[in-house]
């Protein structure tokens, strides 16, 4: 569409992703700061090298981060 994304992440920049079902309403400075969007519990939790966080909720979040770690895997070896 046309709508441009609000946030850009290279997959260089990734320094970890993984599933996590900590509920997040019980960390209010940590879900305003991170949460982008979804659900506050059963999230994906991205980290980027220089420490910043982002949470979302996908469908199929198992499948998502095995997706995620191929491309980041794939775009360091590219270099």
């Amino acid at each position: 569409g046309k709508n441009k994304p609000k946030i850009i992440i290279r997959y260089d920049d990734i320094s970890s992703v993984f599933q996590n079902t900590y509920n997040l309403r019980y960390s209010r400075k940590k879900a305003r700061k991170t949460f982008i969007a979804g659900d506050y519990q059963d999230y994906v939790e991205l980290t980027l090298k220089g420490g910043k966080q982002f949470c979302f909720s996908v469908e199929n979040q198992k499948e998502f981060i095995e997706e995620l770690k191929k491309r980041r895997n794939k775009d360091s070896t590219e270099e």
